[in-house]
């Protein structure tokens, strides 16, 4: 039987307190934002003022509650200049685009701020009701059609919800979408939702769908401008996201207009991170051959590929008129310049001394660090706090050789998104680090990540598995760190492993998205119940009604004896009223006994009602793009509540109820409490 208590607790009295608890604080907060977005988008063209970068904001959370372990950590921000940045700006017309590819950007327009005035929070109306219970309902099957619309003929009573496994995130093809991604969207409209974007998203989640956005291979928004226009929208979002390989893939898609030079101008992108420069020279070659037709800019990046392929080659003198023949177009590539100008008063078969004092740009691209690399040896920590996501892609690709670089690479790939657990794991593991580096604190967490994979016993690989997350904990990987440590995970038999270690073994199954195993190892052991609840939280399709129920009396329970930090009670709540879940009166009550938080990334005027918008009329691609620019640029764990409240409510709505529940998942992980039973 349920709790008494908790019939008592109504969403809309929760939604009451979170509306006007937080009204107040956000009006004293809010600032004017920048100028106006641009009317669409270029995949090339660069604007004269540099953006802003985006860094995590800080937010000071109250000091843990005695005897909680709070050792979760965060994601943190990457090192400076590796973060997202804005998406670009319009899309090159047919003659006049100025289009900047492989040049050290100068610059894109930075993400609005929030304006003046009050955050215009806009109410979903609820989804339709499940069963019975504390259960919220779930998301329409892949492929069937979308929940009837305001005035259309109502659908059949509930169905009861299923109670199948969660399967481990990223083992299954991703189901069709529910309806045409981009129904009731033209081009032009794309390009504008699209522009303010920084990308890639640190949220695995959002990252999750960004990519099968820019992977879709359903109907084109109309409106476009040309063939290839939707496809090379897609194409720069793989290129900036750090996505090589699924480039190379679209490349070579059926309905491609290889001889299009934007076309080849992507190629050669690819060519260049994935190392092959014979392939990116004769791709130079080709775009020399199609001078006429080309803007003007874009002929000045071709005499800068062309400068890089000469030099390779050992003809320097070609390089410097490669680099005056480029000044000649207006190119402004201050890194790639410096570097030709360099190489031009190099003599044939000769190195230099040393490397020559290059300044380094905002942002390193694949280019500047190609003809970096042609002057000598250049520091990998230096090269990686500025490379662009494809940069890393190429660096972990090539870093054998260096094992400093390797892992640096990998470890700043994967706090992108832009290599898989999976990856970094087996970066991990293959590293050979040679013996007079081993006791070298970069090394501590690929050496132990070694040991994990080889240790067979279960305790020994338990114990192995929390000095790696907390070392990773104290650089900012924790939530990349243990989704890497879930694929060693292995078999574990928790009857007579000490609680600690089944506590850790059921963390690094639940950021791993195993849910069933977290809940199997968290089942009757004091412990580890609270990862229980959170996996019912995220994925509640394995838990019965029942216990669910039970997962928020353990939670309940943990608010009594303040076991959870009041950051965290305030998320939590938000997170169960976006799912439909009504919040229990002992949450509520410890939650409202502190101040609402009032930090974290709001997004600029406008936005919260253009995502309630697209979700009322389910129209599902402009709901994600509209919920990565509400959670922002550094995750869920440093959005706003009321940030965090909409994207879930809005993406359940269009169907998306797994993302969502990642995305509350997300924000929760890093704060939850640890060692409770200690």
């Amino acid at each position: 039987m349920r709790h008494p208590s908790r019939l008592l607790t109504t969403r809309p009295a929760w939604r009451l307190f979170h509306k006007f608890s937080s009204a107040l604080a956000i009006c004293a907060m809010l600032a004017t934002s920048g100028a106006a977005l641009g009317q669409g988008w270029n995949p090339f063209e660069e604007q004269d003022e540099r953006a802003k970068r985006q860094r995590r904001p800080a937010q000071e959370l109250p000091p843990p509650l005695p005897p909680i372990d709070r050792q979760g950590g965060s994601q943190g921000s990457a090192s400076e200049g590796s973060g997202p940045v804005p998406f670009g700006a319009p899309y090159p017309g047919t003659n006049d685009s100025q289009a900047r590819p492989w040049s050290s950007p100068q610059g894109a327009p930075a993400l609005p701020g929030p304006r003046s005035g009050t955050v215009e929070r806009i109410e979903l109306a609820p989804i339709d009701p499940g069963p019975a219970g504390n259960v919220p309902p779930q998301p329409a099957a892949a492929g069937t059609p979308l929940p009837p619309g305001p005035g259309s003929q109502p659908a059949p009573g509930p169905q009861p919800p299923s109670r199948s496994p969660a399967g481990v995130a990223g083992a299954a093809q991703p189901a069709p979408w529910s309806a045409p991604l981009w129904q009731g969207i033209e081009m032009a409209q794309l390009e504008t939702l699209i522009a303010p974007l920084a990308v890639p998203p640190r949220s695995p989640a959002l990252h999750a769908l960004w990519t099968r956005i820019l992977t879709d291979r359903g109907p084109p928004p109309s409106g476009g401008r040309g063939p290839n226009h939707f496809a090379a929208l897609q194409m720069e979002g793989l290129y900036r996201s750090g996505l090589i390989e699924p480039l190379g893939q679209r490349l070579n898609d059926a309905g491609i207009d290889a001889t299009d030079p934007l076309m080849t101008g992507f190629k050669i992108r690819r060519d260049l991170a994935g190392g092959d420069r014979a392939a990116a020279c004769t791709g130079a070659k080709a775009l020399a051959a199609k001078r006429q037709g080309l803007p003007k800019l874009l002929i000045g990046e071709v005499h800068l590929l062309n400068g890089y392929c000469a030099a390779a080659d050992g003809n320097f003198a070609a390089a410097g008129l490669a680099a005056e023949l480029a000044r000649e177009e207006d190119v402004q590539a201050g890194t790639a310049l410096q570097a030709l100008d360099a190489l031009a008063l190099m003599q044939p078969g000769s190195k230099p001394a040393k490397a020559p004092r290059i300044a380094f740009p905002e942002r390193l691209l694949v280019l500047d660090y190609r003809l970096l690399s042609l002057l000598g040896t250049q520091d990998p920590q230096v090269v990686l706090e500025k490379a662009e996501p494809a940069l890393l892609y190429a660096l972990g690709n090539e870093g054998k050789s260096d094992p400093r670089l390797a892992v640096l690479a990998a470890e700043a790939a994967a706090r992108l998104n832009a290599i898989s657990p999976a990856q970094l794991g087996e970066a991990y593991r293959q590293l050979n680090v040679p013996s007079n580096l081993e006791a070298d604190a970069l090394f501590r967490r690929a050496s132990l990540f070694k040991a994990i994979a080889a240790e067979a016993g279960p305790p020994r690989r338990m114990a192995l598995i929390r000095q790696f997350l907390d070392d990773a904990r104290r650089s900012g990987l924790y939530l990349v760190a243990a989704r890497a440590a879930a694929t060693r995970l292995g078999d574990i038999d928790p009857a007579g492993m000490p609680g600690a270690l089944v506590e850790t073994a059921a963390e690094v199954a639940l950021a791993g998205g195993d849910f069933r195993r977290a809940r199997a190892l968290a089942s009757g052991n004091p412990a580890a119940a609270h990862w229980a609840a959170l996996a019912d939280v995220a994925d509640p399709r394995g838990a019965s009604a029942a216990e669910f129920d039970r997962s928020l009396g353990v939670l309940e329970a943990l608010a009594r004896a303040n076991r959870i930090a009041p950051e965290v009670l305030h998320k939590l709540a938000t997170v169960l009223d976006a799912m439909d879940v009504n919040v229990p009166i002992p949450l509520w009550e410890a939650a409202s006994r502190t101040p609402q938080p009032n930090t974290g990334h709001l997004p600029e005027t406008g936005t919260l009602p253009d995502l309630a918008d697209a979700a009322k009329k389910r129209e599902i691609g402009r709901t994600i793009l509209l919920s990565m620019r509400t959670i922002g640029p550094n995750g869920p764990d440093a959005a706003h509540l009321i940030s965090l409240g909409d994207t879930i409510r809005a993406l359940r709505r269009v169907g998306l109820d797994e993302h969502a529940r990642r995305i509350g998942f997300e924000a929760l992980f890093a704060g939850w409490p640890r060692g409770v039973s200690q």
